[in-house]
């Protein structure tokens, strides 16, 4: 190609196949829309859909190598993200299962001594690698800006915003 010139690059469309199954639990309330999440590190892909009624799913993904998990306020998912090969054909039952949390816990993040204001997310991780998160209420201007839902046991958390990492501080949490 001389300098100047037009080089025309074209691709096509991976071929996509579905992924589809069941969230699991004795609560209806863990079933109905909750968000199912894969995710492909290695090709930098990101699918999520909801769930329906029942607690169904189904989502189109090319082929790769994906981390399965699922999320709903008020509910945990009891496993670690698994991982799901989608290689040439459709997945089914590809379930999780969800259970009521039974505790809460709340607090602030603060910039400066001051709630922030900026789009922040609260982090809690567990010692089985199950993490859940919490919007920031950057509209507090003081108190209380942030709850988590989780369950009884050792989590540790942290806030996270562009350009801002707390530090991260392990906390016991029991029901109630």
């Amino acid at each position: 190609v001389t300098g100047g010139a037009t080089k025309n690059v074209s691709f096509s469309p991976p071929a996509l196949h579905t992924v589809s199954g069941n969230i699991q639990s004795a609560s209806t309330l863990c079933k109905n829309n909750a968000s199912v999440f894969l995710t492909d590190a290695t090709n930098g892909r990101r699918a999520a859909t909801t769930t329906d009624s029942a607690g169904s799913y189904m989502l189109s993904v090319p082929n790769g190598n994906y981390q399965i998990s699922v999320s709903k306020p008020g509910c945990i998912d009891t496993a670690a993200p698994s991982s799901l090969l989608v290689n040439g054909a459709n997945v089914s039952s590809a379930d999780r299962t969800l259970v009521v949390t039974d505790a809460v816990i709340s607090g602030s993040v603060t910039l400066s001594g001051s709630n922030i204001s900026v789009p922040t997310r609260v982090i809690a991780r567990n010692s089985n690698g199950i993490y859940m998160f919490a919007n920031v209420d950057t509209s507090a201007s003081s108190g209380v800006n942030y709850t988590l839902n989780l369950n009884s046991g050792s989590w540790t958390i942290w806030a996270r915003s562009d350009g801002y990492t707390s530090t991260e501080s392990t906390v016991s949490v029991s029901s109630g």
